[in-house]
């Protein structure tokens, strides 16, 4: 019994030990390119579909020592610059928030908004300017 408590602990060990760094990169990219945080229209206020990923997220930079992570808040184009560039400050830093409560570090983490400078696609439907509303990940080292 006492051996089988002391492999189980090794197991546990194991699995939830640091990743190398390409692993790490590697494992993060897939991650955050297959997934996003998206907002509702004009809020910072995370959607409740977007936490399971960023749980995943958290532990995948938990695991990665030394990993710093730059939190992009993105809007649509709807309302004025200026506006969209603090909300997607905002955004940046409610996902910066929950990382940080989820147990990473703020010095691994900076928060970036990028405003509607940046879209994936044309803000000209309600779909296109959903997928502009979003959070997205860079590894910065």
């Amino acid at each position: 019994p006492a051996g089988t408590a002391a492999s189980g602990a090794a197991t546990a060990l194991e699995a939830s030990g640091d990743f190398s760094r390409e692993a790490c990169t590697g494992r993060f990219e897939i991650l955050s390119q297959g997934r996003s945080v998206n907002f509702a229209p004009s809020t910072a206020r995370l959607d409740a579909n977007s936490r399971d990923f960023l749980n995943s997220l958290s532990d995948i930079i938990r695991r990665c020592p030394g990993m710093v992570v730059e939190v992009g808040g993105h809007t649509d184009s709807q309302g004025k610059a200026a506006w969209n560039m603090t909300l997607s400050e905002k955004r940046a830093a409610a996902v910066n928030q929950y990382l940080q409560q989820m147990g990473i570090p703020a010095e691994r983490l900076v928060a970036v908004g990028y405003g509607e400078t940046t879209p994936l696609v044309p803000n000209d439907t309600v779909q296109n300017r959903a997928r502009n509303r979003r959070i997205e990940f860079k590894v910065l080292n």
